[in-house]
């Protein structure tokens, strides 16, 4: 059964809003600047690099990845201590 979806009437935008793009480009400064660093040895160690997510944590760009869902973001914080 093949399933389609309609969308001539419908407009489409994949624009950001202002705040998505601040978010994309705080992460971005973040990510270069502290996690490109540091990316080869994780990935040679393989482990799980849990001084990003203490950088993000105090820019609240962890937390917007959470927020509507309490319990992935209950169970994310449990994991992550």
């Amino acid at each position: 059964m093949q399933t389609t979806t309609r969308t001539e009437n419908m407009p489409i935008s994949f624009k950001l809003t202002e705040e998505q793009e601040l978010i994309r480009q705080m992460v971005r400064e973040i990510a270069q600047k502290e996690f490109a660093p540091r990316a080869a040895e994780v990935d040679k160690n393989h482990r799980f690099p849990r001084e990003n997510w203490e950088l993000l944590a105090p820019q609240t760009s962890a937390d917007c990845l959470f927020r509507k869902n309490t319990k992935a973001r209950a169970w994310t914080m449990s994991h992550t201590q």
